[in-house]
């Protein structure tokens, strides 16, 4: 399930660049009375603890970089999703309960929220990621490298990821079995993106790909998100016709 929330408020919007860690939080605190477990435990797959939800960048129809700092003209628009229906539905339910709802030091009231659905003939289809999408090894010696989308191993270590999400979901799935690929259209070194998650240095990729396979793992890619690090704000696509925000 997918939604888009536009958010109010009565004055500017100040965020620090790095506000994902900002986002999360107020996941976090809306969505614990019903999921508690969610931020130490996850839906475990081995040793890995999967959050399976991701958000969006913030949006807006201006803002201004100022320094360290953001400031949106409201209303801001955030897009969330996860496979699990009733994550996002506690979430949105919650919103509207409370009336303000904080991130960082702004305060707003949820507007509007939009049910994105995400239906799809076409296989492959064409996306936008709208969060960076992010892919990495580590080495022996702890140092972490980020993956480019036009390095082989960047399809197959998503299509590894989304395996193991499936599996969570309870998808009877192996590698040999189903496909999956990912392609990037337009490849170009702008779309790369670079930003920190509260002290750590994280690097991914915006703009157009392509993704085909079998549809229970495409259904999964776009609930869940593409890569790593999704419920820190990363790997969130959407359908490339569905708008950004609608007048």
């Amino acid at each position: 399930m997918k939604v888009r929330l536009e958010l109010s408020s009565k004055s500017i919007v100040r965020l620090p660049i790095a506000y994902n860690y900002l986002i999360q939080s107020m996941i976090y605190e809306l969505i614990k009375d019903r999921f508690p477990d969610l931020h130490d435990v996850g839906f475990l797959y081995q040793k890995r603890k999967l959050k399976l939800f991701t958000f969006s960048q913030i949006f807006s129809q201006k803002y201004q970089i100022n320094g360290q700092f953001i400031n949106f003209n409201p209303p801001i628009y955030v897009f969330v999703s996860s496979p699990i229906d009733e994550l996002i539905s506690t979430l949105t339910n919650k919103m509207l309960q409370m009336g303000d709802i904080r991130i960082g030091n702004n305060y707003f009231t949820l507007s509007r929220v939009d049910t994105i659905v995400e239906n799809f003939n076409d296989n492959p289809i064409k996306i936008k990621a709208i969060s960076p999408i992010t892919v990495y090894t580590t080495s022996e010696d702890g140092h972490t490298y980020y993956h480019s989308p036009d390095e082989e191993i960047f399809s197959s270590l998503i299509k590894s990821n989304i395996l193991k999400k499936a599996l969570v979901l309870g998808l009877n799935v192996n590698e040999e079995q189903f496909e999956f690929c990912i392609e990037p259209l337009n490849f170009d070194q702008k779309n790369s993106r670079a930003t920190f998650y509260k002290n750590f240095f994280v690097k991914g990729w915006i703009g157009k790909f392509k993704i085909g396979g079998d549809k229970r793992l495409l259904k999964i890619a776009l609930d869940a998100g593409l890569g790593a690090k999704n419920s820190q704000g990363f790997g969130m696509i959407l359908i490339e016709e569905v708008n950004l925000w609608d007048f």
